[in-house]
């Protein structure tokens, strides 16, 4: 008898355990589908540019891997796009905060950790858009040299082209312009040559060479750019027309009228199938055109860009009466 009570109350006992062991996996699995469930929302949303609702399912996550105690490593992940998506839907305050918890975290993980990198590079904008230039170039640094010690060449490229437009804006021309020429190097280490990111940074050195006053180093720059841009992203892509128009302010600068008048004709073609009528751009654009045939001589051809203009932007306060003078000016003529 002994024996048969103990056999019956091991076999209630592991029906029992069996109960609380499904019980404990349905817990589990219930879990991380919520965990991967939150996960995936968070990601497609910010794919999406729905930064708010990727904030609100980043916010799920990172509570379920704070209950769970996930690694330093996943925890710092879904801080760093907490911090990021915070700061995209506009919310600064909430973003410093977060990138600055973001940034603790990573230090934890090594001076040199990738993600810390990240971390100093999304408080460095964070701090950029609230207005403190100084603070964000300091964590932009700090980020480009892990980038640099990890041998990160995109992560690189990015950050140089970031830190180059601040230290535009603080005034450095000298340091932004090595660091256009940084990114440039990093760019077509990371991409090649052939490759729109690439183009975009031989544009930004010819910006900066133009209002240097360079033109003749610029020029070539952005004929560069332009190629590359044309052929993969397309002659109406943005990035392309904007190429267009820098050429054609060079060669008007230079003296070569010619050369401007073709160049701006061309691109009014294509602003006027990008962007289409009523455009303030186009008709500022059409101006400029008019201004180059003025110049080089073809007033009929002038006026004809200030009556397209004029549709586009005749009942602009800024851009109406200067059309209005011109006109009558060239028709005294």
């Amino acid at each position: 008898m002994g024996i048969f009570f103990l056999v019956r109350r091991l076999l209630s006992t592991m029906r029992v355990a069996g109960k609380v062991f499904d019980w404990a996996n349905e817990q589990i699995q219930a879990f991380l589908k919520r965990f991967h469930a939150n996960a995936n929302e968070a990601k497609r949303n910010f794919e999406q540019r729905n930064y708010g609702e990727a904030a609100k399912y980043c916010a799920a996550w990172l509570d379920d891997a704070n209950r769970r105690h996930y690694s330093a490593t996943k925890k710092t992940e879904i801080i760093l796009q907490l911090a990021e998506s915070l700061r995209l839907m506009g919310d600064g305050e909430a973003a410093l905060k977060t990138a600055k918890e973001a940034l603790e975290w990573a230090r934890a993980l090594g001076a040199q950790h990738t993600l810390c990198g990240t971390a100093l590079e999304t408080l460095g904008r964070v701090l950029d858009e609230r207005g403190e230039p100084g603070a964000a170039l300091k964590f932009g640094r700090e980020a480009l040299e892990v980038a640099l010690y990890n041998r990160e060449m995109a992560s690189c490229a990015e950050r140089a082209s970031w830190l180059a437009g601040l230290e535009r804006k603080a005034g450095h021309t000298g340091q932004a312009k090595q660091l256009l020429l940084d990114s440039i190097e990093y760019f077509t280490s990371a991409h090649g040559e052939h490759h729109a990111g690439t183009a975009s940074q031989l544009a930004s050195m010819g910006i900066a060479m133009q209002e240097e006053g360079q033109l003749a180093e610029a020029l070539p720059l952005f004929e560069k750019a332009y190629a590359v841009h044309r052929e993969l992203l397309g002659p109406n892509a943005s990035a392309t027309l904007v190429d267009l128009e820098h050429m054609g302010q060079i060669r008007y600068l230079q003296g070569n009228l010619e050369e401007a008048v073709t160049l701006y004709s061309r691109l009014a073609h294509l602003k006027e199938t990008e962007i289409g009528a009523g455009q303030i751009e186009h008709g500022r654009l059409l101006i400029d055109a008019a201004t180059v045939h003025e110049v080089a001589g073809e007033t009929s051809k002038a006026l004809e860009f200030l009556m397209q203009a004029n549709q586009k932007c005749g009942r602009d306060a800024t851009l109406a009466p200067i059309i209005a003078e011109r006109v009558a000016r060239l028709r005294a003529v």
